[in-house]
């Protein structure tokens, strides 16, 4: 755990700023061409969630470190951090496991590699882990934030089958309109194994929020070990 408030200023100020230019970038801001259509994609709406969690992080850290100068933990509200984090790694494991096989498949390999597309799909999901870990004492999370980490996922599922159901266009293709953002929340084309897909990204969903839990026990009989030497 460090303990320095500066450091942990600029990390969440980078942190913050390349969450921001993600989102502006995949939205096309930078391009002159603003979809507002992009920003109702789980991608985007768990980057615009981190956006927010480091925004408040920074906002925290400033005020800590001018009233009690720059030595110091920063932490704060390690379990609303740990429900984020699981949040924007379902972004992390569906894309890469799930989606990204399919650039390949249609011959774009080198989208992958793109600055919007690393960055809302790899780097913030990896810089939120990191500032768990780097700027929270071990010990805090709880068992029961397993189930509060479902909330943003679920209300998302419960978003785009409206949407979808009641004729939202997410985006064009040759073939037509595509009411559904992504291939296995499409229940015109998929049925019912949409529920399937669902299921099975709780259970992964839930098996990685315990593994992350697994890792604060370790940090923590790690932690005690050291203390009793």
């Amino acid at each position: 755990m460090i303990k320095n408030r500066l450091t942990a200023l600029i990390f969440r100020g980078a942190s913050f700023l390349l969450c921001l230019a993600g989102i502006l970038d995949t939205a096309g801001a930078f391009k002159g061409r603003f979809s507002f259509s992009v920003l109702l994609f789980y991608t985007v709406m768990s980057n615009i969630l981190i956006l927010v969690l480091f925004g408040a992080l920074l906002c925290l850290t400033a005020r800590d470190m001018r009233r009690n100068g720059i030595k110091g933990p920063a932490c704060y509200r390690p379990r609303v951090v740990f429900v984020c984090m699981i949040d924007i790694l379902l972004t992390f494991g569906v894309y890469w496991v799930m989606l990204a096989p399919q650039a390949f498949t249609m011959g774009e390999p080198a989208s992958l590699l793109a600055f919007s597309n690393l960055t809302v799909h790899a780097v913030v999901p990896l810089l939120c882990a990191a500032d768990l870990f780097l700027f929270a004492p071990a010990g805090h999370i709880r068992l029961k934030d397993l189930a509060f980490s479902l909330v943003f996922p679920l209300f998302y599922v419960a978003l785009a089958t409206v949407l979808g159901f009641s004729g939202y266009v997410f985006f064009e293709t040759d073939a037509g309109p595509v009411h559904f953002p992504y291939f296995f929340l499409d229940y015109h084309s998929r049925g019912g194994m949409v529920a399937v897909y669902i299921l099975a990204l709780i259970a992964v969903f839930m098996a990685l929020g315990l593994l992350f839990y697994g890792l604060d026990r370790l940090r923590v009989k790690k932690s005690n070990g050291k203390e009793e030497h």
